[in-house]
């Protein structure tokens, strides 16, 4: 009996979802080239291929020599027991864990003597400028994008799931880092993605406002929007450290750099969990530490035969 076409399952499957009357979810074949990735193992695999070289730096026409001798001051940071307290009592229970499998409801029912330990590791952590290993794994999930062919890879969104005490001390880092970047102006005005009290309606003001400015003074504006593609994929290690040690103190920034390397993924599909894989390029998708990224928008080139360059990010 002949196999029917991919095009005949995908329609009986819908078919039979539709009448049946505990419908389950139906996930179709991804294509592999030649063949059709089929069970959760294949597909997982495929996945963990296609996230391989999404986190792959983009080739270079020119060898970069970056200065390794760039550093500032060292800048003691510490933490204390009531700001690991604040930060434990407001995460959010429904948030899904990471490969550790410890919950954030979990954290949040932790003793006093259990929130200590937790102290002593992460000071440990910041004295020794050091991230653990098993911090640094994401379990990545691919959720379909609307309306794009759900048989090729690139149509699912990965979404990464991070350990539940990276994020943690993610969370305690952050408030640290976030005074020193705004006392020494790491960050541009024109940033607004990713930062506190800076909607998108703000910057349509802006936008509506240079507009209306060039109307009334009868001069010329236009507008340039880019797009960059899997920009925060393509973060390159290397150049966003040294954009780092210009700004941030050096224990910081030796910390930051281990945070940032060495990171590895799971693809979860089913059942199934893929090796890990090292990321080469990219911020960890979900950290609140991605505002580092927002470094490089500060060294936007402008154009010298223009009077007036404006920049919206």
């Amino acid at each position: 009996m002949p196999v029917p076409p991919i095009s005949s399952l995908v329609l009986i499957a819908y078919s039979l979802q539709i009448f049946n009357a505990s419908p389950v979810e139906f996930k179709p074949p991804y294509a592999i080239q030649v063949d059709w990735a089929r069970s959760d193992c294949e597909k997982g695999n495929l996945f963990a291929d296609h996230l391989k070289t999404v986190f792959t730096p983009n080739a270079c026409a020119d060898v970069v020599d970056l200065p390794s001798t760039v550093s500032s001051p060292p800048h003691p940071v510490t933490f204390e027991f009531r700001e690991v307290q604040n930060v434990i009592a407001n995460l959010n229970p429904k948030k899904a864990p990471g490969i550790d499998g410890i919950s954030n409801k979990m954290m949040i029912e932790l003793p006093r003597v259990a929130v200590r330990i937790l102290l002593f590791i992460f000071n440990a952590m910041l004295r020794l400028e050091y991230f653990p290993n098993n911090w640094k794994v994401a379990v990545v999930k691919m959720i379909p994008k609307p309306g794009k062919d759900l048989t090729k890879a690139e149509s699912y969104r990965p979404i990464s799931l991070l350990p539940t005490m990276s994020k943690l001390f993610e969370k305690l880092l952050v408030t640290k880092l976030s005074p020193i970047l705004a006392e020494r102006n790491c960050i541009p005005d024109h940033q607004f993605g990713f930062r506190r009290q800076h909607s998108t309606i703000e910057q349509t003001h802006r936008l509506v406002q240079v507009i209306r400015s060039a109307f009334e003074q009868k001069s010329y504006c236009s507008a340039l929007f880019i797009d960059v593609s899997q920009a925060f994929d393509k973060v390159w290690h290397e150049g966003l450290i040294l954009k780092l040690k210009l700004h941030l103190p050096t224990n910081i920034v030796k910390l930051l750099e281990n945070y940032i390397t060495s990171r590895k993924f799971v693809v979860k599909e089913g059942e199934f969990v893929s090796l890990p894989e090292y990321i080469a390029s990219g911020v960890p998708q979900g950290s609140i530490l991605i505002q580092l990224a927002q470094v490089h928008t500060k060294y936007l080139k402008k154009r010298p035969d223009i009077s007036r360059n404006i920049f919206f990010s």
